[in-house]
C-alpha cells in the first residue's frame, strides 16, 4: 500500500479512537449524574 492511504487509515483510526473515548467519558458522566439524583 502507499504511504498516502496508510497516512489516511491511520488517522481514520485515531478519530475513531477519540470519538469512542469521547463516548465513554460522556457515559461515565451520565451515570454519575444519576447516581448523584438517586442518591
Amino acid at each position: 500500500s502507499s504511504p498516502h492511504t496508510d497516512k489516511k487509515r491511520r488517522w481514520r483510526a485515531k478519530k475513531k479512537d477519540q470519538h469512542h473515548r469521547t463516548q465513554v467519558s460522556l457515559r461515565r458522566l451520565l451515570v454519575e449524574q444519576i447516581a448523584h439524583n438517586l442518591f
